[in-house]
C-alpha cells in the first residue's frame, strides 16, 4: 500500500464527525457538482504528489471495499478531486461553479492518465 507522506496507515476514521465529513465531502464530489469530469484520471506516485503540492487534502478520509483509502482534495473549497488510492490510485474531480471547474481542470486536468 502506498501512502502520501504524514498520513497514518489505518482503516477507520477517529471518530463519527470524521466520518460523516468524509462522506459528505465525497458524495457531493461525485453527485452534487453540476460539473463533473466524465473520465477517470489513473494516477502514479509521482502524479499524487504533484497533487499534493497544488491542492490542499482534506484531514477526512473514506474507506471503502473498493479502495484503501480515498484522499478528497480541493484549492478553494468549490471543487473536490477524489483519489482512490491503492495499487493503481485513480480519481476525478467536480465542482460546484464552472468557473471552479476550469480552474481545477487548469490546476490538475494535465496530472495523471486518462
Amino acid at each position: 500500500m502506498r501512502y502520501g507522506k504524514n498520513v497514518v496507515n489505518k482503516r477507520a476514521e477517529n471518530s463519527l464527525s470524521a466520518f460523516m465529513m468524509g462522506m459528505l465531502i465525497y458524495e457531493a464530489a461525485i453527485s452534487c457538482f453540476e460539473f463533473c469530469a466524465e473520465d477517470i484520471i489513473w494516477y502514479d506516485d509521482g502524479d499524487v504528489e504533484k497533487i499534493d503540492g497544488i491542492l490542499n487534502k482534506y484531514p477526512y478520509h473514506v474507506y471503502n471495499w473498493y479502495s484503501d483509502r480515498i484522499d478528497l482534495y480541493t484549492k478553494t473549497d468549490e471543487e473536490i478531486l477524489f483519489v482512490m488510492q491503492g495499487d493503481s490510485p485513480n480519481g476525478t474531480y467536480s465542482a460546484q461553479t464552472e468557473t471552479a471547474y476550469q480552474e481545477i481542470a487548469r490546476l490538475i486536468g494535465g496530472i495523471g492518465e486518462r
